[in-house]
């Protein structure tokens, strides 16, 4: 990727000037943050090795990181983090002459950061590049003379849009707006993290701004700098937007215009389910189609599909490690993993050579399936400053985040980011649940009415029943798969609790049946369960089956636990036969 070596050169000297153990690059998409990690890690008299965002979460994780790339001899460490973290905490792990690189686009006060003199940080003032540095990139894409400062100055040092319009031979920097390059950018990387109200919100004061400018604006409104302030200083906001000027906010020159002038000629983002995000951009039909439709089925045998004009294809993986590749990044946190990450757990007690000879491979095969013909110029998995990602510009169809996604929206959950917060967020609703009774009301069906009616609620479980097709990635058992299937394997039993209770509520009593005998297919052993269908039984008058049902329980618990069933349990069955 080409940048300025004016650009780097200056800030390599600013991280040296800090001389902190950790310093932080923060800043909005675009500002070069990757670029200029990826020209420190050429840098042989620095012996940079990256880290995985997820080990800043534990300790105990970053120090092992750290310990392995220390063998290898690295000393400086660069990673992207997404998530707010105790940098100061982070420091004291570093050992004495090494130093942690972070691009991050939370914003935190610089004085609170810098008190105890273990981390520096370079805002996006400091990233923007100056007017010779900006004039240096546009030459580096073969714009010479007036151009390139013309350029520079439209795009405020904003090093990705500066490059997108200096690569697209526009006649005016105006006019690259309309390019499918730079909207694009402005549509996928910019504004479709934030979500369309703030997008919204950001368009009216772009143009608030240039009735500002022109000396229109009414003195009874609030100026638009302030409303900007009062609009990213919401506690938990991720900062990625302001420009700082002299103290003042101001939105960059190719995003305001952007939102004053192109942004209604692009229809809104579309959320998918699983925190996947489609955004969909209207571009000229003469251009050539730039992604693909994939449909990834992994519970059960895992198996793909593609979409091309309107068409529907099944394809075949040519052997398993290809399917454990795209399995292991779709269903990894945004879509994404890095590349250590995922070596760590598909290659486990393998040798680096003989990784390097399975990885690529393996990778340049799943490319070659999903565009065999090589038409498309983004290839559907990426790789990105050491990160195996899903291409953005793909439409991602994935059955087990469909699945959690649905239970997630029904029941009135967060988005979870990983595995282990919805195992927490819903472990004692799901290991340990209420026990309704017929026509009853436990705390799942309660929690789901405060977001969905009960027939809504039902309709959204019964399409996440549907996309059920089996264990996770049935057939495998290393054991990353292994883990994943326990996570689904906990979802899928509290969609099933949750449609069960709610059948009940509405009477539908063969229905509660089925899902409550579906349980206990995955695990016999759930007494609860079999009190439930004895429960159903007993009301419609086949006490026959309520005997049936009770001497499978206790035959179960005989032969898998050794054990009797609980003194309740047998209470209730007496009282359920009159």
């Amino acid at each position: 990727m080409s940048v300025p070596e004016l650009w780097t050169r200056r800030l390599s000297r600013e991280i040296r000037h800090l001389g902190t153990p950790v310093v932080l690059l923060v800043g909005w998409p675009g500002l070069g943050r990757r670029d200029l990690l990826a020209h420190l890690a050429e840098d042989p008299a620095r012996q940079v090795a990256p880290i995985p965002g997820a080990v800043l979460a534990r300790t105990a994780d970053l120090l092992k990181a750290c310990e392995g790339l220390r063998l290898e001899g690295a000393g400086t460490f660069v990673v992207e983090a997404g998530q707010d973290v105790d940098w100061n905490h982070l420091a004291s792990v570093l050992l004495p002459g090494e130093q942690l690189l972070a691009a991050t686009n939370v914003y935190q006060p610089t004085e609170a950061l810098e008190a105890w003199g273990r981390v520096g940080v370079l805002l996006p003032e400091d990233l923007l590049l100056r007017e010779d540095e900006g004039e240096q990139l546009a030459q580096i894409e073969g714009v010479s003379g007036g151009a390139s400062s013309r350029l520079w100055s439209w795009s405020d040092g904003w090093l990705e849009p500066l490059r997108l319009a200096a690569r697209c031979d526009a006649e005016d920097a105006d006019s690259a707006l309309d390019s499918p390059g730079l909207s694009r950018f402005m549509e996928e990387r910019v504004l479709a993290p934030l979500g369309d109200a703030l997008v919204d919100e950001l368009s009216q004061l772009a143009r608030a701004f240039e009735v500002q400018l022109q000396g229109g604006a009414d003195a009874r409104d609030d100026p638009p700098d302030y409303r900007l302030t009062t609009l990213l200083s919401d506690a938990g906001r991720v900062r990625r937007l302001p420009l700082i000027r002299d103290g003042r906010p101001w939105l960059p020159g190719p995003l305001a215009q952007y939102l004053r002038t192109r942004r209604p000629r692009f229809s809104a983002v579309q959320s998918f389910p699983g925190g996947r995000r489609n955004p969909i951009i209207s571009v000229d039909p003469r251009e050539p189609a730039g992604s693909r439709t994939v449909r990834l089925s992994l519970l059960g045998e895992p198996r793909v599909a593609l979409e091309r004009d309107g068409v529907w294809s099944e394809l075949s993986f040519p052997y398993r490690l290809v399917a454990s590749v795209l399995a292991y990044i779709s269903t990894s946190p945004e879509l994404r993993v890095a590349k250590d990450v995922l070596v760590a757990d598909l290659w486990p007690d393998t040798s680096a050579s003989s990784v390097r000879s399975q990885l690529h491979p393996a990778v340049s095969k799943l490319r070659r399936l999903l565009d065999p013909e090589r038409e498309l110029a983004t290839p559907g998995v990426e790789l990105v400053a050491g990160v195996y990602r899903l291409s953005a510009l793909w439409t991602w169809s994935i059955d087990c985040l469909d699945l959690e996604a649905q239970v997630r929206s029904c029941l009135g959950l967060a988005t979870a980011t990983s595995h282990e917060d919805l195992e927490s967020e819903t472990e004692s609703a799901t290991m340990e649940p209420d026990r309704p009774g017929p026509g009853g009301d436990d705390d799942g069906s309660r929690e789901a009415r405060g977001t969905l009616d009960l027939e809504s609620q039902i309709g959204v479980l019964e399409g996440a029943w549907r996309l059920y097709g089996g264990p996770f990635m049935r057939g495998f058992s290393a054991r990353w798969v292994q883990r994943k299937r326990e996570h689904y394997e906990r979802v899928y039993e509290r969609m099933l609790r949750s449609l069960a209770s709610a059948y009940e509520s509405v009477e539908r009593w063969d229905d509660a049946e089925d899902a409550y005998r579906s349980l206990l297919i995955n695990d016999p052993s759930q007494e609860d369960v079999h009190v439930s269908l004895m429960k159903l039984y007993s009301r419609r008058g086949r006490l026959d089956l309520t005997r049936r049902q009770w001497e499978r329980l206790c035959k179960v618990l005989l032969e898998e636990l050794g054990v009797p069933p609980m003194d309740t349990t047998l209470r209730e069955y007496r009282r359920l036969l009159g």
